[in-house]
């Protein structure tokens, strides 16, 4: 007597599907959310809750929290990948940070967080001209009026850092 259909059949040819089509799942490729049929609402809970446990100082599962958004809603991707770079260079791990920042800005190249905080890295790290150059192309991108004046203040005190002691 079987309880469940059996996979190792040599009637059934799921097995050998399945072995010829198997491959990782990338969230590059489709939406795991949509697939998953998760909403929108559920998508702006996920980020709130990454969001607050960043504020709290909670960086390892804000990082978490975020690379879950990222793989679940693959158009929400950079925003999660900035969200872990921010939580890695909380946590002291400038390499982490720099190399997530560089996959945000390969997508989005004038995203002028990215390039402010990867600029903050380098001031970090001593690469002050790097630095700069971020800085000059987040610059450019200010004179968009959608720029919060936190964000243009910001830009603005790490380019007086850059030129300082140069």
């Amino acid at each position: 007597m079987r309880s469940g259909p059996s996979w190792t059949s040599a009637r059934d040819p799921a097995p050998a599907i399945l072995s010829t089509t198997r491959q990782p799942l990338d969230s590059s490729d489709f939406d795991l959310g949509a697939l998953l049929l998760l909403k929108k609402r559920d998508r702006e809970d996920l980020a709130w809750q990454a969001h607050r446990r960043l504020e709290a100082g909670d960086f390892e599962n804000a990082r978490r929290l975020f690379e879950l958004l990222g793989r679940l809603w693959g158009a929400a991707e950079n925003s999660a990948m900035l969200g872990q770079g921010v939580c890695a260079q909380r946590q002291g791990d400038l390499a982490a940070a720099e190399r997530a920042y560089d996959r945000v800005l390969d997508a989005e190249p004038k995203n002028v967080y990215a390039l402010a905080n990867r600029a903050e890295v380098k001031l970090l790290t001593d690469r002050k001209d790097a630095a700069r150059a971020d800085l000059s192309v987040a610059s450019t991108c200010l004179t968009d009026a959608r720029v919060e004046d936190a964000l243009r203040l910001r830009v603005e005190k790490l380019l007086a850092l850059a030129d300082d002691n140069s």
